[in-house]
């Protein structure tokens, strides 16, 4: 069946039921309620390139693909709910070696085990146009990426990327990582004023924060942290909000500068990150587990899939509010994807580790609250077949998203809540 079929069947269906809601409205009803500054710029991110859109509507992507009956079956597995290319990462593990995972699960939930890599596909089918590749080539690198995932799942064994086992542009990024100057980097984000760091809330990585908020701050983080080690590591030097990602934007976030082993080469930078319900999970025929509360969900998958956490990765309460404390992750440390489409090779290798990635948080997570075992995961990758029913719906994944975007774009004024 090619792709203009199962597009035209799809269209069909969403006739039948009713027909597709404007992506214009689910998009203001998924952000309803975030702060008016930070939700202007997600807006204006969206409003980009397709790319950008695809980031920022995980929801949507979930809701096109159940309403137009062609999301794909398999085995439950925790899923990171919305993956995509720039969910990946390079970052300094609790046990202070640097790796390179999946590294959002803001969106994780039980869901059948093709519907990650499915999305990671079409993301990439989505970036083509600046990856400098043909169609033809853009194809046959999303073939053979199922083709990896399937094999790495048939394979049963969970493995992991660390800079000796690493090679390529992921091997450059974790070295890169490993040399970088920890005071240089606080240079970049911070600057000094009376001897003392402060952020800098330029508009662009970070804004400014109300001083009676950062005091709020001040007197939290003592009450987090009392029983993690000395209270003079943790003091508050500074705080701001901060401007990372797409989806998320809108949402409380803030980066918190803190004394770390003493000011001012010495202070630490950490992420402070409002724990909102999955996007994706409303849509999975998975039964989701129960729990405590959205940061247990978030921090419990991450640290189920991943091999190594990240360094302070904790579930906390700010405000009365679910949050995930963790030290900051630059968005630097993500593969550079158009530099590495000059050299196909290079980017082929790096789309097959992503495949790999997947599968084995997939491994790593078997058997816990519902998710498939092992030896059930290992049957589903041995089957044969489904490869290229992904393909298709990839394609057609990708037909949606660009009908949305450019819905959503029509009706873009600048990025107001009242009308987008």
């Amino acid at each position: 069946m090619d792709v203009e079929h199962v597009v035209a069947m799809a269209r069909i269906s969403q006739t039948n039921t009713g027909g597709p809601a404007s992506a214009v409205m689910l998009i203001q009803q998924h952000n309803a309620g975030r702060e008016p500054e930070r939700l202007a710029i997600k807006y204006a991110i969206m409003r980009a390139d397709p790319f950008a859109f695809l980031r920022g509507t995980s929801h949507l992507f979930h809701k096109r693909m159940i309403d137009a009956g062609i999301a794909p079956d398999g085995p439950p597995v925790w899923a990171s709910g919305d993956l995509h290319l720039e969910n990946f990462g390079s970052y300094l593990g609790d046990n202070g070696l640097a790796y390179f995972d999946l590294n959002d699960f803001d969106a994780a939930m039980l869901a059948p085990a093709p519907w990650d890599i499915l999305r990671l596909v079409t993301s990439l089918l989505i970036a083509a146009p600046v990856l400098a590749m043909t169609r033809a080539e853009i194809g046959n690198l999303a073939r053979d990426t199922f083709e990896v995932w399937r094999e790495a799942l048939r394979s049963g064994k969970a493995r992991w990327i660390e800079r000796r086992t690493a090679d390529g542009i992921i091997g450059e990024l974790l070295t890169g990582l490993r040399k970088r100057d920890p005071v240089a980097f606080l240079d970049s984000r911070s600057r000094m004023k009376g001897g003392v760091r402060r952020l800098k809330d330029d508009g662009k990585k970070m804004l400014p924060l109300p001083e009676g908020e950062k005091a709020r701050l001040r007197k939290w983080l003592h009450t987090v942290t009392e029983t993690e080690g000395s209270r003079k590591f943790f003091t508050l030097v500074d705080a701001a909000r901060r401007i990372a990602g797409v989806a998320s934007l809108g949402a409380p976030r803030y980066a918190l500068l803190i004394e770390g082993t003493g000011s001012p080469n010495g202070n630490l930078l950490l992420d402070l990150k409002s724990a909102q319900p999955s996007a994706a999970s409303p849509y999975s025929p998975c039964a989701q587990p129960a729990w405590p509360s959205q940061a247990h969900r978030i921090v419990e998958i991450q640290q189920r899939c991943e091999a190594v956490a990240p360094g302070f990765l904790r579930a906390v309460e700010f405000d009365g509010e679910p949050c995930i404390l963790r030290v900051l992750q630059p968005s630097e440390d993500r593969l550079d994807l158009v530099a590495a489409s000059r050299q196909p090779l290079r980017l082929r290798q790096a789309l097959h580790t992503m495949a790999q990635l997947s599968a084995w948080a997939h491994l790593r997570a078997s058997g816990r609250q519902g998710a498939a075992n092992a030896d059930e995961l290992i049957a589903f990758g041995a089957s044969r077949g489904f490869g290229k029913r992904l393909l298709t719906t990839a394609h057609a994944m990708e037909a949606f998203v660009l009908e949305d975007w450019k819905s959503y774009c029509s009706g873009y004024d600048g990025g107001s809540l009242g009308k987008l």
